[in-house]
This record gives structure tokens, C-alpha cells and sequence, in this order.
């Protein structure tokens, strides 16, 4: 029936997004490794938890590599979106990826960061930048 079709499809989307995040690969022996060889990754290494090597099809990476041709990160973030949405297949959550999002949205909020909002008033938003009021 349905039901046993969509378990199915779920179970391959969760090996699909494994996969994809190389989910199965200790990032943190291999960041020991590099820290221990190279002493410029050591200094760098604690900036970048989470950090994860894709396994990305070839094809999606040309596209977004073509797409990141003079834009910002947001603008091409929106044209891989729109591209994944009118050509990708749609593929279930998998709580691994929502655990290490809310990770990393936790170590962006750092006390620099909020100061430097204070300072600022707030954050920018795409494409407000250079932009005045009035």
C-alpha cells in the first residue's frame, strides 16, 4: 500500500541525505588529524564546527559554481533553491540535519555578533545593504 511506499521513500531519502552530508564520517577524528598536521587548521579548526565535506553531485555543483559568478551567498542560495524546486526530486527531513542546523544557529549567536548588532541596529537583510532610508 501507500503507507509502505512512503517507509520505503523515507528510508531512501535518509540514505540519500547521509550520503549526501557524508553523515557516516567522523568529522571530528578527521579535524584532529588535520589539526595535528597543519598548524594553520589548528588555529582555524574551533571556527568551523560543523564543517562537513559534501558529496555533491557533479552537475549541482557545476550549476551552483556557475551561479556564484558575481552574486552574494543569499542571492545564490535563492538560485540553487529555484533551480532544486523546478528540477531536484523532493526528499523527506532527516532529524540528523535539523539537529546540526539548530547547532550551528546556536554557535552563530555569538556575544560579538550581538554586540555588533546592538551597534548597528539589528541585522541587515539581503539586499538591504548600501542601501539609506529616506
Amino acid at each position: 500500500g501507500e503507507g509502505g511506499q512512503s517507509a520505503a521513500s523515507g528510508t531512501r531519502d535518509a540514505a540519500a541525505v547521509a550520503d549526501y552530508f557524508n553523515l557516516n564520517v567522523s568529522l571530528e577524528a578527521l579535524s584532529e588529524n588535520w589539526a595535528a598536521a597543519d598548524d594553520r587548521f589548528k588555529k582555524l579548526e574551533p571556527f568551523l564546527p560543523g564543517c562537513r565535506m559534501l558529496r555533491q553531485d557533479p552537475a549541482e555543483c557545476l550549476f551552483s559554481f556557475i551561479c556564484s559568478s558575481n552574486n552574494h551567498i543569499s542571492r545564490i542560495h535563492g538560485m540553487v533553491e529555484r533551480l532544486c524546486a523546478a528540477y531536484g526530486t523532493r526528499l523527506e527531513p532527516d532529524e540528523r540535519i535539523s539537529t546540526m542546523k539548530k547547532a550551528a544557529v546556536k554557535r552563530k549567536s555569538t556575544p560579538k555578533k550581538k554586540q555588533r548588532e546592538q551597534n548597528d541596529g539589528g541585522d541587515v537583510t539581503p539586499g538591504s545593504a548600501g542601501r539609506t532610508v529616506g
